[in-house]
């Protein structure tokens, strides 16, 4: 009994909002190809061609997490953080070899959905990896945006700003 008055307040204000179109007139008119085309002098600025022709590819890598809030979602052992990762071009998985001293030789690895973690003594664990399961894919997402990002279903000019 005492939630239904907070539970009737919320449902009165949330029923007396609106939904508002935000966007501007170019977002209102069809720009597909004129998107299309941008994205495609971009690929081909990034060599994506190449990157079609490739089985495998391995990175050197190295990311640094500034700040309080990058303190916190830092997941590895040390700042910046030095990896090798290797990947197969679009397929979901890889793995990432730490380089730098606290985690030198540790793999973190994703196959098939799966995470395991080889330490560097060569002992192996697979197990749900909340962290691989997350930076795996994530490093992969941004070094294959350029190659991939035509195959998206909605293209939409926004402006010229």
């Amino acid at each position: 009994m005492r939630y239904l008055l907070p539970f009737l307040l919320l449902v009165s204000s949330l029923s007396s909002c609106k939904i508002v179109d935000l966007s501007n007139s170019t977002a209102k008119e069809d720009t597909t190809l004129q998107a299309k085309t941008i994205l495609e002098h971009a690929q081909k600025a990034h060599g994506a061609d190449k990157w079609a022709q490739g089985t495998h590819y391995t990175v050197q890598f190295e990311d640094e997490f500034y700040g309080g809030l990058g303190g916190m979602i830092n997941p590895f052992k040390g700042n910046p953080v030095s990896i090798q990762l290797d990947y197969v071009p679009k397929q979901f998985g890889g793995e990432m070899t730490f380089q730098q001293e606290k985690m030198a030789g540790e793999v973190w690895g994703m196959k098939n959905g799966e995470t395991y973690i080889q330490k560097a003594d060569g002992t192996q664990k697979v197990k749900p990896h909340k962290d691989a399961a997350f930076w795996i894919p994530t490093y992969q997402y941004f070094i294959e945006f350029p190659a991939r990002i035509l195959e998206a279903n909605v293209f939409r000019m926004m402006g010229t700003e």
